[in-house]
């Protein structure tokens, strides 16, 4: 069975794992991405790893599944990328209401991999941090930072050990067709660009995100942070991410530094001082799809056509463990491999000129 995916993100590169290997061999996978594996628009994501999304951190939807899978394919990353891709552990996020004080210390009763801490250990733990008085944060103690530039670099040498060849378009012209049994289509916001998929109830969000020199007289952060907005280090941990802003109805896919500043600096400085002033070393945009439930999305839109789409601010939590699911959907079509949250069916097109 000859399988082609176009796109090669979180999605994509997730899907194309698993149906490798799964198969061992009886099934082949062709790659098709305009860009260079891990420097597309899943590579704008913050790399933070965890089930406690939302202003309410409570468990999200499937996310210990998620966790358990993007565990795994962190392992098979890291072997393809030999070497470790765990920034840090940890994630801290402070409270900034009295609502989210309640919503977090309920989380912290529920689930033991959290923790309650008070104003006095936030701040003793992180230098720098300043938070209001009577507040506190919820410690996410298995959540990671994830360095997703040599993730994804990682999981697609993985699997092109097992064979998958890239191919730098989105293009497949029509009598190439003929050449796949299957093909998926994860583009992120361009799917519904795709003609057979155009009627997908997808929005492109713009995301920007700043690079910050890291102040010379502070510790590097022993783990990240989110609040109204998130803060990590760099890989090189000289200087650290804060992001991200979410721009609806924004066509312009190029960086706009001032409206990142003055979206994301009063934000992270409100709860992290010492970064006032800091110099800006550079601005990154990309795009991002959502859907009505801000879940991924996903379906069979006939016996040759697939998508996977929507993955989101999520895209680490969600990839692995629905990606498994797609697969397994494309090997038997059968839509009925997709948990309800995030299958969405569509009528058989005629065939397009192109895709």
């Amino acid at each position: 069975m000859k399988i082609a995916i176009l796109g090669g993100g979180f999605a994509g590169l997730s899907v194309a794992w698993h149906l490798l290997n799964s198969t061992r061999g009886s099934v082949s996978v062709d790659l098709f991405d305009p860009n260079v594996i891990g420097k597309g628009p899943s590579a704008l994501s913050s790399g933070l790893l965890h089930p406690y999304a939302g202003r309410h951190a409570r468990l999200s939807w499937g996310g210990e599944k998620g966790m358990r899978e993007t565990h795994r394919l962190l392992t098979e990353a890291a072997r393809g990328a030999n070497r470790s891709l765990i920034l840090s552990k940890g994630i801290l996020r402070p409270a900034i209401s009295s609502e989210q004080i309640e919503d977090f210390q309920a989380s912290a009763h529920a689930h033991e991999d959290t923790e309650w801490w008070d104003k006095k250990r936030c701040e003793k733990e992180i230098p720098g941090l300043s938070l209001p008085e009577e507040t506190g944060g919820l410690y996410i103690k298995e959540g990671l930072t994830v360095d997703v530039p040599g993730y994804l670099e990682g999981l697609w040498q993985a699997c092109a050990r097992l064979g998958t060849q890239h191919y730098k378009t989105t293009t497949i012209k029509q009598e190439e067709l003929q050449k796949y049994d299957r093909i998926l289509f994860s583009m992120g916001p361009m799917t519904n660009k795709i003609p057979l998929l155009k009627n997908l109830p997808l929005t492109p969000l713009k995301g920007q995100v700043l690079e910050l020199a890291w102040p010379e007289n502070l510790p590097p952060l022993p783990v990240s942070l989110i609040s109204k907005k998130y803060l990590v280090m760099s890989k090189g941990r000289k200087s650290c991410h804060v992001g991200a802003t979410y721009e609806r109805g924004v066509l312009d896919p190029k960086p706009d530094q001032k409206k990142a500043e003055e979206e994301i600096l009063p934000a992270i400085t409100s709860f992290f001082p010492p970064l006032e002033g800091a110099k800006i070393l550079g601005c990154r945009a990309g795009f991002r799809a959502s859907s009505p439930n801000h879940l991924p999305m996903a379906g069979q839109v006939s016996p040759l056509f697939y998508f996977f789409t929507c993955l989101g601010s999520k895209g680490l939590l969600y990839h692995a463990w629905l990606g498994k699911r797609v697969a397994r959907m494309i090997l038997d079509q059968k839509a009925s491999y997709l948990p309800d949250e995030v299958r969405h069916d569509l009528q058989p097109p005629q065939l397009p000129d192109q895709s």
